[in-house]
């Protein structure tokens, strides 16, 4: 019975972490947790050379420097998990979610001068989507400064699309899925077929600016709305993630009248 609760721990332990390194993969905390795992088995290994009474006194001596050194090393996503915690405590998320909506309306209206594209999805809520995998990692805090950057022509993220999750770009150079629709405009591109087709598989808010034709376009639902203006951006934008509170957003209001 001893060994079977300890083969069952080791178990469980090697799936927990598992799940996690999957979770961060793609961050240094995935390249952290492999870490652990291969200290976990050097660790077990001298359980079966020394006795359970040395590894005892070795874990008291030492377990709050890996717990000190575990929490610098995560630092980061620790960080992102106590500010959503402490935003959807404190309702924090409307006044995030204006700043973010201002700083893609003034980005995206500097690159529609430039006549660059872009294409931004924001993500309604905390998902984690098999699209994160395909880019590059960014998190960085949401500025008009940092989306310019990205898309401007020839550097080399211009291509893909950008995820934003509350106030921070993830993650970059994404290739989003491509809607295979056919009762579409012919006329329509690459990104505004990329928009409808990840707001059709995920719940985010996309929006594609037209780097031949200077057309800002939103998707929502897999559903377009093309030609919008800036000021017409901002009020989609806000319309769709920031819902007054009791109160549908009119996306959903409208969802809710077509079924």
């Amino acid at each position: 019975m001893e060994w079977a609760r300890i083969i069952a721990g080791i178990v469980v332990a090697l799936a927990a972490g598992w799940y996690l390194y999957r979770a961060f993969h793609g961050t240094r905390g995935g390249m952290a947790l492999l870490g652990a795992g291969i200290l976990f088995v050097v660790l077990l290994g001298l359980t079966l050379v020394f006795s359970q009474e040395q590894i005892g006194d070795f874990w008291r001596d030492s377990h709050w420097f890996l717990i000190v050194a575990l929490m610098v090393v995560f630092q980061p996503e620790l960080r992102r998990v106590f500010v959503g915690v402490g935003e959807s405590v404190f309702q924090r998320g409307r006044a995030n979610q204006s700043f973010v909506i201002e700083h893609i309306v003034q980005g995206v209206a500097q690159l529609q001068e430039r006549d660059f594209g872009a294409l931004i999805a924001v993500e309604r809520g905390p998902a984690r989507h098999s699209i994160h995998e395909s880019g590059v990692v960014v998190d960085g805090k949401v500025t008009e400064e940092l989306l310019v950057t990205i898309f401007t022509d020839r550097t080399p993220l211009h291509d893909g699309g950008v995820i934003i999750s509350g106030d921070r770009v993830t993650v970059a150079g994404c290739i989003f899925p491509v809607t295979v629709r056919q009762d579409l405009d012919r006329n329509l591109g690459l990104r505004h077929r990329a928009a409808l087709g990840f707001s059709s598989e995920a719940d985010v808010v996309v929006v594609a600016l037209s780097e031949e034709r200077g057309e800002i376009s939103v998707a929502f639902r897999g559903e377009l709305e093309r030609h919008l203006s800036h000021d017409e951006l901002r009020l989609r934008l806000t319309e769709l993630l920031t819902p007054k509170k009791g109160q549908a957003s009119l996306a959903d209001a409208d969802s809710a009248g077509g079924a």
